[in-house]
């Protein structure tokens, strides 16, 4: 028995030494000093409570029309920032247009991952999106919607009892987009 009671102490002992700790009773990991670093590419876990990625960056936004015409993000303000914990994204930043072509149609705002489809449309994800020079939006709010399976989301116009995905023909040249979304990806 008294051996058993020295090998125990030399792992704690190391642990010591390090700029972390672990409690032998609760069994958590405690930083003292430090970071945790993932690898560059995810090491994916079956386990449902394991942090097994972690991701942060800029992607080039753009907006595309399920309809017809074309709106152009300027190059100088098309970076959105994510950031990607385990399966949570989120995306956030500003976008400026810098031209219009008979945009008609849905607007689709393209995503830096997929959305994982879950049970009973747990997927779906809604947020406001803030404006600035987009016509006939008075008494209603931009939201950006993502679904299972999408790479995109789309733009819309709601209010409280109806959306409307025809937002296209509402844009200008000097429209601006600002977005703070979350969504679920594997």
């Amino acid at each position: 028995m008294k051996k058993l009671k020295y090998l125990l102490l030399i792992p704690l002992i190391v642990l010591l030494l390090h700029p972390f700790a672990i409690s032998l009773d609760t069994g958590l990991l405690t930083l003292t000093g430090g970071q945790i670093t993932f690898p560059a590419a995810a090491s994916a876990s079956a386990g449902a409570n394991t942090l097994d990625d972690y991701e942060e960056g800029y992607y080039t936004a753009t907006l595309t029309l399920d309809g017809s015409g074309t709106i152009t993000v300027n190059t100088d303000y098309d970076q959105l920032a994510y950031t990607k914990i385990g399966r949570h994204v989120t995306i956030y930043g500003r976008i400026r247009c810098s031209a219009i072509s008979s945009p008609s149609g849905s607007v689709q705002l393209n995503l830096p991952f997929s959305v994982t489809g879950l049970d009973e449309e747990a997927d779906m994800s809604v947020s406001t999106v803030w404006y600035y020079n987009v016509d006939a939006l008075s008494g209603t709010r931009m939201t950006l919607r993502t679904f299972a399976g999408g790479s995109v989301g789309e733009v819309e116009e709601s209010t409280t009892t109806a959306s409307n995905a025809s937002t296209a023909d509402n844009f200008q040249a000097t429209t601006f987009l600002i977005f703070n979304h979350s969504y679920v990806s594997e």
